[in-house]
C-alpha cells in the first residue's frame, strides 16, 4: 500500500505541478488578455477620435455644400424671375406690335377699298377713253398718210406733165 500511496502521491504532485503550470498559463493568458484589452481600448479610442474628426469635417463640408446650394438656388430664382420679366416685356412688345400691324393692315385695306379701287376704276375709264381716242388718232393718221401719198403721187404727176409740156 505504500507503494500505491507513493504512486498516488507522485500522481498528486504531478497533478499539482500541472495545476501550477496551468495556473501560470491562465495568469499569462489573463495578462495577455488585459494587454490586448488595453490595446483594443486604445485603438477603439483612436478610431472614435478619427470618426469624430471625420464626422466634423463631413458636417462642415455638408454645411458648405448646403450654403452653396442655397446661394445657387437664390441666384437661379433671381435669374428665373429676371427671365420671366424679360419674357413678359417681350410678350407685351409683341402684342403691341401685332396690334399695330393689324391696325396698319386694316388701314391699308380701307385705303385699298376706298381710294385705290376708285382710282383704278377712274384709270380704267380713262384707259377706255384713251383707247377710243387712240383708235380715232390712228384712223386720222392713216388718212393723213394716205393724203400724203396722194399728194406725192399728184406732185409726180404734175412733174411728168411739166416735163411733157416742157414747163419746168
Amino acid at each position: 500500500m505504500m507503494e500505491m500511496g507513493k504512486k498516488i502521491l507522485e500522481t498528486l504532485e504531478f497533478l499539482a505541478h500541472d495545476m501550477q503550470d496551468m495556473k501560470q498559463g491562465i495568469k499569462d493568458l489573463k495578462q495577455d488578455m488585459q494587454s490586448m484589452d488595453q490595446r483594443l481600448t486604445q485603438e477603439m479610442q483612436s478610431v472614435k477620435q478619427d470618426m469624430k474628426s471625420m464626422d466634423q469635417r463631413l458636417t462642415q463640408e455638408l454645411q458648405s455644400v448646403k450654403q452653396d446650394m442655397q446661394s445657387m438656388d437664390q441666384r437661379l430664382t433671381q435669374e428665373i424671375q429676371s427671365v420671366k420679366q424679360d419674357m413678359k416685356s417681350i410678350d407685351q412688345r409683341l402684342t403691341q406690335g401685332i396690334q399695330s400691324v393689324r391696325q396698319e393692315v386694316g388701314n391699308v385695306k380701307i385705303i385699298l377699298e376706298n381710294d385705290i379701287s376708285k382710282k383704278i376704276d377712274i384709270i380704267g375709264e380713262g384707259h377706255d377713253f384713251l383707247k377710243g381716242r387712240l383708235n380715232e388718232a390712228l384712223l386720222m393718221e392713216k388718212k393723213r398718210e394716205s393724203m400724203e401719198l396722194d399728194l406725192i403721187n399728184l406732185r409726180m404727176d404734175v412733174k411728168k406733165i411739166k416735163e411733157h409740156l416742157n414747163i419746168a
